[in-house]
């Protein structure tokens, strides 16, 4: 990860969720981390 990056945790149970919300924010300029569940949200 750059310096100045933003960075998001996506977290959602629904992949289509994560990938539309993802593609949404890398756009941005955005870097995007994405979890399906708490678990692996809190496991990064």
């Amino acid at each position: 990860m750059l310096k100045n990056t933003k960075l998001v945790l996506v977290v959602d149970d629904s992949k289509v969720q994560c990938d539309i919300l993802s593609a949404l924010l890398k756009k941005q300029g955005y870097e995007v981390l994405l979890a399906y569940n708490v678990v692996q949200a809190v496991e990064m």
